[in-house]
């Protein structure tokens, strides 16, 4: 009976990740129409570095894809980039594994020692300070490579609808969604089964907001890379606190990550009320470095028009490019 119930369970919390991916990729990739501005070049920049006979005058920047996607779907949001600098940054899309099966069945540990690896093998990265930029999930992973990654050094970190405060619905279901309601009820008493936290990646930083002990106790990824757990990991908050900035973007009516202040740190009370990070327990003593990094002036916390990953070229051009040409 037990073995059964575990069966079910996998099930149930496969279709879990493959829902939170289905809803994510109908709102991550709809196309947006680009209008580039590149920065004015009225401004001499001395060569940073040359890589393949190419000269660069800014830091290179690194891209996280988010969950059931590639690089090569996140193509069209680097090329913006890229346009906006007018061709003076070295860019790479680090892919995560084999792509979209791997970011919703590959344990988030996993993802972020093959980010690790992959920045690592890049010529660029391996030897330049870079910028880190991640998407939704990969924005968690974003966060957790530069706390865990060794030896990298990354100048800004800038996350897109990153859910580092979790997530406590598969999706946000509108009021009238019953079975959206009903399949959200069921799903949550097997998230914290060892074998759904081994196969489905966003199982590993749901939070059930009623349930928080099960949470810090059974959660194999996001307590940990929040430094929840009662012994705190200083090299995280060391890492964390040497970035330049931390710049966090959350969307206005993003239906992917629940609650949306997640992307800033924000989670749910016992009563599912937003508990903002600045009255957090986590901010107020430091554990993470949050508290040291804003009081430092050295956090961002913007809200941007649009759902799940919409971004259009004047949010590049005002809030990412002044980061990245400093």
């Amino acid at each position: 009976m037990i073995r059964l119930l575990k069966i079910q369970s996998l099930f149930l919390l496969i279709q879990l990740g493959l829902s939170q991916a289905h809803f994510s990729l109908k709102s991550h990739y709809h196309k947006v129409s680009f209008n580039k501005k590149p920065i004015s070049t009225s401004k001499q920049h001395e060569t940073l570095f040359t890589h393949e006979g190419i000269d660069y005058t800014h830091a290179p920047v690194a891209f996280l894809h988010g969950i059931n996607s590639n690089c090569q779907e996140l193509e069209g949001y680097v090329d913006t980039v890229v346009e906006q600098m007018n061709h003076t940054i070295y860019t790479q899309c680090i892919e995560i594994g084999q792509g979209k099966f791997s970011t919703i069945f590959m344990d988030l540990n996993s993802q972020v020692q093959l980010a690790c690896f992959g920045l690592k093998e890049d010529p660029v990265f391996s030897t330049q300070p870079f910028n880190l930029i991640g998407y939704s999930q990969g924005g968690l992973i974003a966060r957790a490579t530069v706390e865990t990654c060794d030896g990298l050094k990354v100048r800004n970190l800038i996350t897109f609808g990153g859910p580092h405060g979790g997530v406590s619905e598969a999706v946000k279901c509108a009021d009238t969604d019953i079975p959206c309601k009903i399949w959200d009820l069921i799903s949550k008493p097997f998230v914290y089964f060892d074998l759904i936290q081994e196969l489905v990646a966003p199982a590993e930083y749901f939070r059930v907001f009623n349930e928080i002990s099960e949470y810090i106790k059974k959660s194999v990824f996001l307590p940990r890379i929040n430094n929840e757990l009662k012994q705190k990991n200083q090299a995280y908050k060391d890492r964390l606190t040497a970035l330049e900035h931390f710049r966090m973007f959350m969307w206005t009516d993003d239906m992917v990550v629940y609650p949306k202040q997640s992307a800033w740190f924000g989670v749910l009370n016992e009563t599912g009320g937003i508990v903002n990070l600045q009255d957090q327990q986590q901010y107020q003593e430091d554990w993470l470095g949050l508290k040291t990094l804003g009081e430092s002036n050295r956090t961002s916390f913007i809200e941007i028009p649009g759902n799940h990953m919409h971004q259009t070229d004047d949010i590049i051009q005002k809030y990412v490019v002044p980061l990245l040409i400093q």
